[in-house]
């Protein structure tokens, strides 16, 4: 096969760093969770997301487009009449096009049908002469490229590899098709495209939200010079050799995290200035505040096996942070029996805290051992 010959992708990368990257968007996905979107807002910050993907994959390429003019063009406010804005068009129309077909195998022919959605030709009388300094030119590729390219022993490795995480193959992909992609110029475009949809094909994108191109922004001078290397690295490769992703992907690692980092204090800061956070009581407050700093070891983890009902008693607790079961009857129609039953078993698995008595007893989220001292006050404080 051909992957035995192309592919030993990473040699020298321990499991811990591929694991700690995992754990750090478990961790982002349980502050999204608790921060508890609606879903107009979801989908609104969906719909920019998919614009900042397009404007920061074209800044990458050092096109200095204004983030108004991409978003005219996608919501088909102005008609694409220059071959940047062409290129700018087909960048979201093929994520679009990438989105319908997730249950299609990602394979040589999906590139290859993409690639036309991608790289459509200007029709004619469109003038194109105002960026012909820019690297937006026409870059489509035919099938037999595709395969001397080596794009089928990428797709091989993806769909047969079993020792390596969506997350880490991710960026597999993006340095490969920088090393080896036959898109000439536009292989960067093209990998930021194809790695967002793997990465959505393993629910790794926090619903479509995560932007990566804006975080290599921030880094694209480190960014340009790992591209160089790949290229140089690709230029050299040959299909019987094996290529050694482990530099590429452990920038990968470095820049997914401090990403998730800086993105769980924009959540933090978009729950505290929208809900009661500011007027809250220093015990709530210490309890919210914990949640964005443990999400990933307190939040959801820990839930398999619970039911729907006690699942939502959770949720309550992590807004609320203390209620008692008087409180909780309109909201759930059972009885107090029932409720107690609930908290019972929440407490054997040390997901909360108990204290009082009788009708005054209260439940608390439970925020485990090693908490700083302050917060071990404000959890005996009812």
């Amino acid at each position: 096969m051909v992957i035995d010959k192309l592919l030993t992708p990473i040699i020298n990368l321990p499991d811990s760093e591929g694991q700690s990257a995992l754990d750090a968007y478990a961790k982002m996905l349980g502050i999204f969770r608790f921060v508890d979107l609606d879903e107009n807002t979801i989908e609104q910050e969906r719909l920019q997301s998919a614009l900042y993907r397009v404007h920061y994959s074209t800044a990458l390429e050092g096109v200095d487009y204004q983030f108004e003019h991409v978003k005219q063009l996608v919501n088909n406010e102005k008609q694409p009449l220059e071959q940047l804005e062409r290129e700018v068009m087909g960048y979201h129309q093929a994520e679009m096009f990438l989105f319908k077909r997730m249950d299609l195998p990602f394979d040589v022919y999906m590139l290859n049908d993409m690639q036309h959605v991608f790289f459509s030709k200007p029709p004619e009388g469109i003038r194109s002469d105002l960026f012909t300094s820019q690297i937006y030119i026409y870059q489509g590729v035919d099938l037999s490229q595709l395969y001397d390219s080596g794009m089928d022993a990428l797709c091989d490795f993806l769909q047969h590899d079993t020792q390596w995480d969506p997350l880490t193959q991710s960026w597999v992909i993006h340095f490969f098709v920088l090393m080896k992609g036959p898109w000439g110029k536009a292989n960067g475009r093209v990998a930021r495209l194809l790695q967002f949809n793997w990465l959505l094909r393993h629910n790794l994108t926090l619903a479509g939200l995560l932007v990566l191109d804006q975080q290599l922004y921030k880094q694209k001078e480190i960014y340009k010079v790992k591209c160089q290397s790949a290229m140089e690295k690709g230029q050299e490769a040959k299909l019987d050799r094996p290529v050694d992703f482990t530099e590429y992907v452990k920038f990968g690692y470095k820049l997914h995290k401090e990403y998730l980092e800086s993105l769980q204090d924009n959540l933090k800061n978009y729950y505290t200035s929208n809900t009661h956070y500011n007027t809250a009581s220093p015990r709530l407050k210490n309890v919210i505040n914990y949640v964005f700093e443990k999400a990933g070891s307190i939040n959801f983890a820990s839930h398999n096996g619970l039911n729907e009902r006690q699942q939502q008693l959770m949720q309550v607790l992590y807004r609320q942070g203390v209620i008692q079961t008087k409180e909780l009857f309109d909201t759930f129609d059972v009885n107090r029996k029932t409720l107690q039953r609930d908290f019972i078993e929440l407490a054997e698995r040390g997901l909360i805290k108990v204290t009082g008595e009788g009708r005054g007893v209260k439940y608390t989220l439970n925020m485990g051992k090693g908490m700083p001292a302050k917060l071990q006050r404000y959890q005996a404080i009812l």
